[in-house]
């Protein structure tokens, strides 16, 4: 008797296309984030910030800021890497349209 593969649902390859979609969206949000620290860990003409000072400011430990740099966002959640953003000052925008396609 041959096995037959079970079919996957729609909802769940909505799920993987949706984890990849909020993956993709979450390194734009680290990154952006991770640039914003930069800048306020060296600013011109100022003395630097240290990552122990930038953790106090936005509520997390200096070893949180650390990952945030290193582009490390596995233990935040896509609502609070947009808070981290907002709190830095950066203007979160999404935009939502059709697939292009070829014709």
């Amino acid at each position: 008797m041959a096995t037959r593969r079970k079919k996957s649902s729609p909802s769940t390859r909505r799920t993987s296309g949706a984890s990849s979609v909020s993956d993709a969206v979450r390194a734009q949000l680290a990154n952006a984030i991770a640039n914003r620290l930069e800048l306020m860990r060296s600013p011109p003409d100022e003395r630097p910030v240290s990552q122990a000072t930038l953790a106090e400011i936005l509520g997390l430990t200096q070893s949180r800021i650390s990952q945030l740099l290193g582009g490390n966002t596995e233990h935040y959640s896509l609502e609070r890497l947009m808070d981290i953003a907002t709190q830095l000052g950066l203007t979160v925008r999404v935009s939502v349209t059709r697939p292009y396609t070829h014709t």
